[in-house]
C-alpha cells in the first residue's frame, strides 16, 4: 500500500494496465479481428498516455474537492 494516496505503485499500474490491453485486443475468431499483442512498460507510449491522463485527473479533482 501507497503511503502518499496521491500516487500509484508501478507495479500494479503495469499489471492493471496490461490486463486492460490483453482484454480490449484479444481478437475474435467471428469476425476475423486480430489479436494484437503488446508489452507495457514504463516509459513507452500506452504507459506515459495513461499516467499523463491519470495526472490530469487527480489534478482536476483535487481543485474541486
Amino acid at each position: 500500500m501507497n503511503k502518499d494516496v496521491w500516487t500509484f505503485n508501478q507495479r500494479d499500474t503495469i499489471q492493471a494496465l496490461q490486463a486492460v490491453w490483453n482484454e480490449v485486443y484479444k481478437g475474435c475468431a467471428e469476425d476475423s479481428r486480430k489479436k494484437i499483442k503488446h508489452l507495457i512498460e514504463v516509459g513507452r507510449a500506452v504507459h506515459d498516455v495513461v499516467r499523463q491522463f491519470m495526472t490530469l485527473a487527480i489534478t482536476v479533482s483535487a481543485n474541486y474537492s
